[in-house]
């Protein structure tokens, strides 16, 4: 659910944002993040150093954009269209797992998605929304605890962990080789060796319908991933086959 905005347009990045509002009003939700993979800025030619203030600037040009109005931005007399079917207009969080991305979201009057468990960080955004005369908006990992960052459905799991957990440990250890700087991500599995680590790890997880229900009780929802790179498309299918018939009936009532 994180768009690195500092490598997009603000301007395209409002309007693709709005039209999907239009297609599915309400069930939109994006964090702005601003990315950290050197190698990302270097291809896009951006300045990896202006990143903070592209983020900014990308949520000032959508919430003003989004009143479908005309706007000056960089110069030049901007209307972005369709306007957001949603009467509040889509859902826009700041992400970052950084003090100063708590700050950041707290100055902008944002609501602030960290990518983190850190309490330190969620309680230096909320005093500093406080500090500010804001109203704070404390999403994700600064609210709940660390969940899986990957769930599949299967009948059988230990078959369905045997079929996807190459990729998954392809997917992990490529992710953790990305992290660049001191603030790591909880998503980051420690001292991985082996799929047997991976799995023993609860950050990629291969459940039945009936675990799955109550992995969504006890933790209040779900990353619910029914692809990933590497997995075949027709696996995947039938895990999410079997979480609409088995398993959303019985939960959607607690959304």
């Amino acid at each position: 659910s994180a768009a690195l905005v500092p490598l997009h347009d603000p301007v395209r990045l409002a309007e693709q944002i709005a039209t999907i509002d239009c297609m599915a009003p309400g069930r939109l939700s994006v964090v702005l993040g601003a990315g950290y993979r050197k190698v990302e800025f270097e291809r896009a030619g951006v300045d990896r150093a202006q990143r903070g203030r592209l983020v900014e600037e990308c949520y000032e040009v959508c919430r003003t954009a989004w009143k479908g109005e005309p706007f000056t931005w960089r110069g030049r007399t901007v209307l972005v269209t369709p306007v957001p079917s949603s009467p509040d207009a889509p859902h826009l969080a700041i992400g970052g797992k950084t003090e100063i991305a708590a700050r950041r979201a707290a100055r902008l009057d944002a609501p602030f998605s960290p990518a983190t468990a850190d309490r330190g960080l969620a309680e230096l955004y909320l005093s500093e929304c406080i500090r500010l005369g804001f109203e704070p908006r404390l999403e994700g990992m600064g609210v709940k605890p660390m969940m899986p960052g990957f769930v599949m459905i299967s009948d059988d799991p230990d078959a369905t962990w045997a079929q996807i957990s190459g990729a998954a440990f392809y997917d992990a250890e490529t992710y953790a080789s990305w992290q660049e700087d001191s603030a790591r991500s909880d998503w980051v599995v420690p001292q991985l060796q082996s799929t047997d680590d991976l799995r023993t790890s609860g950050r990629y997880l291969v459940v039945t319908p009936q675990q799955c229900i109550e992995q969504v009780e006890r933790d209040g929802g779900i990353t619910f991933h029914p692809l990933m790179g590497g997995i075949s498309p027709q696996l995947a299918w039938k895990s999410l086959r079997l979480f609409e018939d088995a398993v959303l009936p019985h939960v959607a009532s607690l959304a």
